[in-house]
């Protein structure tokens, strides 16, 4: 699980999204238990659009 993790903010760093780098944030619930088959959520903010 921690692989997946650290691949998944790879992707993101190399993305080319217009991060703010403010308030990122992983929520780990219920779905995150079982670790074999774990599913988490990661939110990162990002520079307005405008």
């Amino acid at each position: 699980m921690t692989g997946c993790i650290t691949d998944a903010w790879k992707r993101i760093w190399s993305s080319s999204l217009q991060r703010k780098f403010g308030y990122d944030f992983e929520i780990y619930d219920e779905r995150s238990h079982d670790w074999e088959n774990a599913e988490i959520e990661i939110f990162i903010s990002i520079k307005d659009q405008q």
